[in-house]
């Protein structure tokens, strides 16, 4: 199948980004489920858990693990902390520099080395967690974490597993790959407009 049959859908899907970016409308409970759907009712947690996998692409072997475990460790903390009421200063304004930084990172084809790629998006995930856990309202945080994480996890999965296949097709795929990283920070440079 080629890839020209997505672009149409993809231009679509792309453009319909900066009215759904902060679906954060508050859970209606606590449940495995409703951490599921937490991350899936937002493109800005969409778009930035989608791009932590693209970027553990680049790394090789068990390495393209850590940067999704650093952001997953570092939401849950984040998670914790909004359950409990701990305030976090500009989280959405944290949350859309997170795609810029994502984005551009992807555009350029360069990232800093590992451990601070991974201090970086733990960085950034600690404010997406905060989000998630702000919005929990009543049950269990364990359970509710739970269903994000695994959210999380997934889509993590989901952005390795499109970016290695997109590169298999070659020079012209891994440009896409590229543009898609410009889009990414677009998106974040409208949420950031839109936080202020």
């Amino acid at each position: 199948m080629k890839l020209s049959v997505f672009r149409p859908g993809l231009l679509g899907l792309l453009l319909s980004m900066p009215a759904l970016a902060f679906a954060h409308t508050g859970a209606e409970g606590a449940s495995f489920i409703h951490g599921v759907a937490h991350p899936l009712q937002g493109w800005d947690h969409l778009l930035a858990m989608i791009a932590i996998g693209v970027l553990a692409s680049r790394m090789e072997g068990g390495q393209r693990l850590l940067l999704p475990a650093a952001f997953i460790c570092a939401m849950a903390a984040g998670g914790a902390l909004g359950a409990s009421g701990y305030p976090l200063p500009w989280v959405e304004t944290f949350i859309a520099l997170s795609l810029i930084a994502f984005g551009a990172a992807i555009f350029f084809a360069r990232q800093p080395a590992l451990p601070l790629l991974a201090i970086i998006a733990a960085g950034f995930a600690l404010f997406h967690g905060h989000a998630h856990g702000s919005e929990m309202v009543a049950g269990s945080v364990a359970t509710y974490s739970a269903g994000f994480m695994v959210s999380t996890a997934t889509l993590h999965g989901i952005g390795l597993w499109l970016s290695l296949r997109v590169q298999a097709f070659g020079n012209r795929a891994k440009t896409l790959v590229r543009v898609s990283g410009g889009l990414i920070a677009a998106s974040g440079l409208t949420l950031l407009g839109m936080a202020f």
